[in-house]
C-alpha cells in the first residue's frame, strides 16, 4: 500500500515545479473538518481515516507468474 504523501514524494523528485505537490500529510482534524465541504460523509471519515492494510501478491507472483512494475514507475506513467 502506497500512501498520496508517498505518491507525492515520487513525482517531487520528477517535477520542477515542486511547491505544487504535497510535503506533508493533511492533518486528521483537517480533514475531519474540512471534509464534508469537498463531499466526505462523516461515516466516510470515520470509517476509512487512519485505515491502512497490508495486500500480499505473492501468489499473483507465484501462481500466475505475474511481474509487477515498480511503485515510482507506476506512479510516474500516471
Amino acid at each position: 500500500m502506497v500512501s498520496f504523501l508517498q505518491m507525492a514524494r515520487i513525482v517531487r523528485e520528477q517535477d520542477r515545479r515542486r511547491w505544487r505537490v504535497p510535503t506533508h500529510p493533511l492533518p486528521d482534524l483537517a480533514v475531519r473538518v474540512l471534509g464534508p465541504r469537498f463531499g466526505l460523509t462523516k461515516e466516510y471519515i470515520e470509517n476509512n481515516l487512519g485505515v491502512t492494510f497490508e495486500a500480499d501478491n505473492s501468489p499473483s507472483i507465484e501462481d500466475l507468474g505475474i511481474e509487477y512494475r515498480e511503485v515510482s514507475e507506476t506512479v510516474l506513467a500516471h
